[in-house]
């Protein structure tokens, strides 16, 4: 399903349970919570914002926390894309070129980078593919210049207590020939 056909049916069934819907800037964000100005209760509903004199749905709000996929667009044309559980990011984020190609996609639990972390050039050719797990990277990360060629390989090795690889000192990471 495309961006544009879920916010058509976000927008729709929204109107059609009565969902409240508030500008951007007619909120204010406090203590992690979105608020109506001059108010101290959480807000609940759509909020969208203005660009170009069209109104684009950014995403949904529950007790004043993001909730649900959001976007938001930055400058230059740019576009971001957020997966948010009551206020955390949780799920994928990613943030778009321009002329709409991926730049880069990571993945978060419960608010803590932990998956997959991809990076794409412009032209769509991958980047940098690697894995987090609990904020840090772990196996096997590869780079690539704009033709698609490894330039680079690293291991990275995940953190135990105690003494690793009959080293004295811990080991984070090894370069792969």
């Amino acid at each position: 399903m495309s961006l544009r056909v879920f916010f058509i049916i976000l927008f729709t069934i929204s109107h059609m349970f009565g969902q409240k819907e508030f500008n951007i800037r007619e909120l204010r964000y406090i203590n992690d919570t979105y608020n109506v100005k001059d108010q101290s209760k959480p807000v609940n509903g759509i909020v969208y914002d203005i660009k170009k004199e069209e109104k684009k749905i950014m995403g949904i709000v529950k007790n004043g926390k993001k909730h649900g996929l959001w976007t938001e667009w930055h400058p230059h044309g740019r576009r971001l894309q957020e997966t948010y559980k009551n206020g955390l990011l949780d799920g994928s984020v990613s943030l778009f070129y321009k002329n709409g190609q991926r730049d880069w996609r990571h993945t978060y639990n419960n608010g803590i980078l932990d998956g997959n972390y991809n990076k794409w050039h412009e032209n769509g050719k991958q980047a940098v593919i690697g894995f987090i797990e609990n904020g840090v990277p772990v196996g096997i990360w590869l780079w690539r210049d704009k033709e698609g060629n490894i330039i680079k390989k690293e291991k990275f090795i995940k953190r135990t207590k105690g003494i690793q690889l009959g080293l004295k000192q811990y080991k984070d990471k090894q370069i792969i020939d």
